[in-house]
């Protein structure tokens, strides 16, 4: 029982892992198109 919660435990924070990873790779390439489209659009406001 002690070693199925240690691999669960290990499963979990690799899972974990696995999406804080997907969601770097889809925010930040999302926050810096944002930023470059918040620039543009502040330019063509002012």
């Amino acid at each position: 029982m002690l070693w199925l919660s240690s691999q669960a435990t290990g499963f979990v924070s690799g899972l974990a892992g696995i999406v804080l990873i997907i969601v770097a790779v889809i925010a930040i390439p999302t926050a810096i198109i944002g930023g470059i489209i918040g620039g543009v659009v502040k330019r063509r406001i002012s």
